[in-house]
């Protein structure tokens, strides 16, 4: 992917990616093979906020980044894992470039991987792969 088309999905959504994830779309691929669904093309990907606290210790879900979304912490939702479960990539705040796995709608999660980033996360993916252990168990929090 090139750093203009990288630059215009940043100028629209008035936000920076984060530099390991903007890594693998310009020198790896736009799209790919990732846990769960794979890796969403950029211009699909979505901003998503994540919803307002609940109960202490209630899963919390995310929403669609609205008006004055810049002022809450983004997530880029980077690969459908199906029904309203979301794998995602933080962009702003506490822990900017890691890995989140959880549902929309707050039925569980959200788990933050403890890979340091997005390259550390899809690194850590394809050498399960490579060693044969693929397993839906291994792709959550930290695949």
């Amino acid at each position: 992917m090139t750093e203009t088309r990288i630059a215009a999905f940043e100028a629209k959504h008035d936000t920076a990616l984060p530099d390991a994830y903007r890594q693998l779309l310009t020198h790896i691929a736009g799209s790919s093979v990732t846990p769960f669904y794979g890796l969403m093309a950029l211009e699909q990907c979505s901003l998503p906020v994540m919803n307002s606290r609940g109960e202490p210790g209630t899963p919390r879900g995310f929403g669609d980044a609205g008006p004055g979304a810049h002022e809450r912490d983004l997530f880029l939702h980077i690969s459908e894992m199906g029904c309203t479960d979301v794998c995602i990539l933080r962009v702003t705040g506490l822990l900017t470039g890691r890995i989140l796995i959880g549902n929309s709608d707050g039925h569980w999660g959200p788990d933050v991987s403890s890979a340091t980033d997005f390259l550390d996360w899809y690194e850590r993916w394809l050498n399960q792969r490579n060693a044969g252990r693929d397993n839906r168990a291994l792709e959550l929090p930290s695949p």
